[in-house]
Order: structure tokens, then C-alpha cells, then sequence
């Protein structure tokens, strides 16, 4: 007796839970019937706006949104999540049967707010372009944990200074566990040319967060930078033609190990406010590995290892990466596969570099054919260096 009540007991749960997870609708447009926000938001009878959907929607829901332009303010925001799902039970926003719609009209695209178990699927983010743009942040994720966004669109974020210089992606500190996941994310910020260059496609920060397969490209200081510990960026491409550095990692605090692996990192465009030719990455923080990426076409330098004011590079590992046709700006000085930079003593230690393959950077002439590296700067301490053979 006692096993068939406990089997009742979890049939009902079972039950419950199943019963508890509804389809909802966003249809703006009325495709498929009239919409109101007093409706019940099925498909039929669907809501109009995002905002009556997120005042709704539960753990383990699923919101449907229809075809359409989406440009409703919320809080400054066309989306702003305000419910959170769980490790079993996500909730989902994505849009109908591969149907087009357009988040686009205010500061923010979508705003993650101290939520969890948040996915976003298949959304455009998409502002027309940079001139007519009013939006500063696609998708900004503030305090936000296991959030995904995938097979997204995000795009033309205006180089607002009040808002960080356009950020496509935002996670800020506060912000774990997060996926950035397939999407196309373009255009943000402005080119030194423009003016000061400013704008990141994505910015990294929090911990444990993952970008991956994503195509990355147009930032105007860096289409992604990288902050925060234990950060993942793998399997993207990534390029920045005639705007700015293609990535860079940047704290000035010691950080623990980031990964950027597996990486197209190409074309690097530009030069700086103080006409460097822009390299394809900078690594600007301490203990991380960098390795299996293939960095080309870059105006300046392939990559570089730099150690500025409280920024401090050490224990950086670069492995099996493969450096080619750098230096397309043809300056002597930065058309390297591996520059290193030490601006004050002892900023700089424990570099280890192995295993990369390294042909045609810059190469005008036979003295010009240096693939390898070349340290400037302050005096570096043989100790500092592992695995890398003596300078020449």
C-alpha cells in the first residue's frame, strides 16, 4: 500500500510539473489573431507586447514570438527579463517557426536582471545602422547565471560614451556561467578614423562564461575583449578590417586562467591614436592560454604580450598557433607573428611560448624576415622567459 501511494504521490508531481510549462505569444502584427495584452497569449489570442510576456512567463516556459519590428520601451530596454527559470526548467524566448523578428528603438535590446536559466534563441537585434542607431548594448546580461544566447543577430550599437563606446554583448562582473552561442554579432562602436575609437562587439567579464562558434566582427576598439577569471572564448571568427584590434585580453588585477582556443583571429585594420599599426591581438592579462588559434592578415603584429601601468602579463602560455601574413602595414617595427612589450621591470614573467608555427609576416627583405618575435622595451630577465629560444 505503502509503494502504491508513493507511486501516486510522484505520478501527481510529474504531473504538476508537466502541466505547469505553457506556450506563450508575442504578435505585435496580429498574424495569427488579434493581439491584446488582456488576452490569454496563445497563439490564437496572443499578447502585443514583450513586456506583457515577461510580467508572465514561469520556469519552463516557452514565449513564441511572432514576426515584426519590436520597438515598445521597458525600462529603457525592448526586452527586460524579470523571471528566472531553473537547472530543469529554463525558460525560452525565441522566435515562431524561424519567423523574422527585429528587437530595435531603445538603449537596450535585451536586459538579463538578476535572472537564471534564461535562453534567447533566434532573436535579431538589429538597429539599420550606427548613424540612426539609439541603442548602446544588444544584449546585456547583469547579473545573470546559466543564460544562453544563441543563433542571434546583433548588430549597429552606437558609440555612446554614457554607455561604454556600444557593446554588441555585455556580461558584466557580476555575471556567470553564461553562453554566448552561434550568433552573428557586427558593427558597435566607431573607428579611430570616426573619431576616438571606442566599442566592443563582445565584452567578457564575470567568470566562467563561454563564446563560442560565433562570428564576431566590426568593433571599434576590439570585436572582443576579455576581463574577469576562468572566461572561455573557442571555435569563433573573428575580424576587424580597416576598424581596430581584432581581440584583446585586459585586466588590471590578476586574473585566473582565461582560454581562447581555436579561434580564426584575422584582419586587424586601423591604427591607433598614435599611428601603431593595430595588431590582430593583445594579451594583457596574467595566466592565460592562448593556443590552437590561427591569427592572419593582420595589419600589425599577430599577436602581442604586453605589460603597461597595472596591467601585468605574466604566466601567459601561447601554444600551437599558427602566425601568418602579419604586418600588411609593412612597418618594421610591429609586422612581427610575436611581439613582446615590458614597459617597467619585472612586469613581465614567466611567458611560456612553444610549438607555433610561425611564416610570411611582414617580409620586405631578408633582414625584415623575423617571424618569431622581438622584445622592446625594458630588459627582460632570461628567467622571465620559458621555452623561448635567446634573441638573436
Amino acid at each position: 500500500m505503502r509503494e502504491v501511494l508513493i507511486g501516486f504521490v510522484l505520478m501527481f508531481f510529474m504531473l504538476s510539473v508537466s502541466v505547469s510549462a505553457v506556450d506563450y505569444y508575442v504578435d505585435k502584427d496580429s498574424i495569427g489573431g488579434q493581439c491584446n495584452d488582456n488576452n490569454p497569449g496563445t497563439i490564437n489570442s496572443p499578447w502585443c507586447t514583450l513586456s506583457k510576456a515577461s510580467l508572465e512567463v514561469g520556469a519552463g516556459d516557452i514565449v513564441y514570438i511572432r514576426a515584426g519590428t519590436y520597438t515598445t520601451a521597458d525600462n529603457g530596454c525592448v526586452l527586460l527579463m524579470r523571471h528566472s527559470g531553473t537547472s530543469e526548467s529554463r525558460i525560452t524566448w525565441t522566435n515562431y517557426n524561424d519567423e523574422e523578428v527585429i528587437l530595435r528603438g531603445q538603449a537596450i535590446g535585451i536586459k538579463f536582471n538578476n535572472q537564471e536559466y534564461v535562453t534567447v534563441d533566434g532573436l535579431t537585434i538589429d538597429n539599420i545602422n550606427i548613424a540612426e542607431s539609439v541603442m548602446a548594448v544588444g544584449a546585456d546580461f547583469w547579473s545573470a547565471e546559466h543564460c544562453i544566447l544563441q543563433n542571434c543577430i546583433i548588430r549597429h550599437m552606437s558609440p555612446s560614451v554614457d554607455l561604454s563606446g556600444g557593446r554588441s554583448v555585455h556580461l558584466h562582473s557580476s555575471s556567470h556561467y553564461n553562453q554566448i552561442l552561434n550568433n552573428t554579432i557586427e558593427y558597435s562602436g566607431q573607428t579611430e578614423a570616426q573619431g576616438d575609437d571606442m566599442g566592443e562587439c563582445v565584452w567578457i567579464d564575470g567568470t566562467h562564461n563561454l563564446v563560442q562558434g560565433n562570428v564576431i566582427r566590426y568593433g571599434g576598439h576590439n570585436t572582443v575583449l576579455i576581463g574577469g577569471d576562468y572566461n572561455i572564448l573557442r571555435d569563433n571568427i573573428m575580424y576587424n578590417n580597416d576598424w581596430g584590434r581584432v581581440m584583446q585580453t585586459a585586466s588590471p588585477y590578476e586574473t585566473n586562467r582565461h582560454l581562447v582556443e581555436d579561434n580564426i583571429i584575422r584582419d586587424s585594420g586601423d591604427h591607433t591614436d598614435v599611428l601603431i599599426p593595430n595588431p590582430n591581438v593583445q594579451l594583457q592579462a596574467s595566466n592565460t592560454i592562448f593556443r590552437r588559434n590561427r591569427v592572419y592578415n593582420g595589419l600589425g603584429t599577430g599577436a602581442t604580450v604586453t605589460s603597461y601601468g597595472d596591467y601585468e602579463s605574466d604566466n601567459v602560455r601561447i601554444y600551437h598557433n599558427v602566425f601568418y601574413n602579419n604586418g600588411l602595414d609593412h612597418d618594421s617595427e610591429f609586422g612581427y607573428a610575436l611581439q613582446v612589450n615590458e614597459h617597467v621591470d619585472e612586469q613581465l614573467q614567466d611567458l611560456d611560448v612553444r610549438n607555433n608555427i610561425c611564416y610570411a609576416n611582414y617580409r620586405l627583405d631578408a633582414e625584415n624576415d623575423v617571424n618569431l618575435r622581438v622584445i622592446w622595451g625594458h630588459h627582460l630577465d632570461p628567467e622571465d622567459l620559458t621555452n623561448v629560444e635567446p634573441l638573436g
